[in-house]
């Protein structure tokens, strides 16, 4: 009988990993089978023969290294099933398109209020209409550089993330929360960087509904 890979014997463990860390597992209800599909489909695709003898140098046992290797293929595995996650919620949002405007002598945080304006206006005519105990149910997805710009805003509460909540292997962390709503860093393609993603989750369901506001000259902040 031949002896298990290192990747065999680690694969329920990263399964589990990828599901816990990744963004889908913050913002969105639950796993569909199509999704756990997709994740066993991703993490199958670093199961290469080469990948396997990665514990072994010139075939001598490398004592240790399979938590190591674990980490950075559940890593890169994360990082792959959360631009199929993204991409799929871009696919599926509405889209509307504001402009920021900044004119001279005005402060940033005045600026911004339109765009602050316009996620508040989505979540607030949404139904089921959300309150003080379903708020946690809505997120915001935006890019380190929109965020820098809505932690300025005038119209709305931010309030900073707690040390030690969410933080993915990569660059995907929760940042803080906008008059309750969930905010979260990531990183885009730059063409999409001027993008604020806002959703919601139907408790009743268990659908998101999102939406992409697109805002124009943004370079000029």
């Amino acid at each position: 009988m031949e002896e298990q890979t290192w990747f065999e014997k680690k694969r329920a463990d990263m399964l589990v990993d990828i599901q816990h860390n990744c963004l889908h597992s913050q913002i969105l209800v639950n796993f569909d089978v199509e999704d756990l599909l997709k994740i066993d489909e991703i993490l199958e695709s670093f199961n290469t023969p080469k990948s396997k003898n990665l514990d072994k140098y010139h075939g001598i046992e490398l004592p240790g290294i399979e938590e190591e290797l674990a980490s950075a293929i559940t890593a890169e595995a994360i990082q792959v099933f959360d631009n199929y996650t993204m991409e799929n919620i871009l696919n599926r949002s509405t889209k509307k398109e504001i402009a920021f405007r900044r004119y001279e002598g005005e402060f940033l945080g005045a600026s911004v209020s339109n765009i602050t304006t316009s996620i508040l206006f989505y979540i607030t005519k949404s139904k089921p209409a959300i309150d003080i105990n379903n708020v946690k149910n809505c997120f915001i997805i935006a890019s380190p550089i929109v965020i820098s710009v809505l932690q300025s805003n005038t119209t709305a509460v931010y309030e900073p993330a707690a040390v030690g909540e969410f933080k993915g292997p990569n660059n995907t962390i929760l940042v803080g929360h906008m008059n309750g709503i969930r905010v979260y860093s990531y990183l885009f393609e730059q063409e999409k960087g001027n993008m604020v993603v806002v959703g919601y989750n139907d408790p009743e369901t268990e659908e998101h509904h999102s939406q992409v506001i697109s805002i124009k000259n943004l370079s000029f902040v």
